[in-house]
């Protein structure tokens, strides 16, 4: 009986020490992804320069979550170009391979993130998405009507202020992004192409 007593007791230790152990493995464990996820969300939210993106990508070298980062970076920089640039094509073209990154995200990553990171980067393409649908046109029509003040000749103003027009006119009718702000963008060209009547 009490070779049994003693056997129980040193079975109670030594399970109680590997919980322990599997504990600290598992907290350890939870840190690093805590971490990781932090940093993820960074990479997807702040536009690292070239030299901060080469440090971090050198200190995850041959680490398996190195092609995570890179497509959440191909995310920023493509969410960059596509509301910020002035050419229509490139604009659609960026946000078309932002929403695709997320898409090869949720397909091939999803092990190495917590599901709200996943979710936030979602959200965050989705509202990327909205903006772009307002910015677009309003960066192309920008961009038109920049033309069109360089110029001298009032034929060539025009032209380009009614290209201005039509790109405005085209987002109103997609009804795509913040409808008023496009209208009232497009106002503005009117009044504009009425003043050099």
């Amino acid at each position: 009986m009490r070779l049994i007593l003693i056997f129980i007791s040193v079975l109670v230790v030594w399970f109680s020490w590997k919980l322990r152990k599997n504990y600290k493995q598992i907290k350890r464990q939870q840190e690093i992804q805590q971490a990781f996820d932090t940093l993820a969300l960074h990479i997807l939210k702040t536009h690292l320069s070239i030299e901060e993106y080469q440090k971090l990508f050198a200190a995850l070298k041959g680490d398996y979550r190195s092609g995570l980062t890179g497509r959440l970076k191909q995310i920023n920089e493509s969410i960059y170009l596509a509301t910020t640039s002035k050419k229509q094509d490139i604009a659609e073209s960026r946000m078309a391979f932002a929403i695709e990154c997320s898409d090869d995200i949720k397909t091939h990553f999803t092990e190495l993130l917590s599901p709200y990171v996943i979710k936030e980067i979602d959200q965050y393409v989705y509202k990327a998405q909205e903006q772009f649908n307002t910015q677009m046109y309003l960066n192309v029509s920008n961009g038109h009507m920049e033309k069109a003040n360089s110029l001298k000749t009032t034929n060539g103003k025009q032209k380009y202020l009614g290209l201005a027009r039509d790109v405005l006119k085209s987002g109103i009718e997609a009804g795509k992004g913040n409808i008023p702000e496009l209208e009232v963008a497009l106002y503005s060209v009117n009044a504009t192409i009425t003043s050099l009547d």
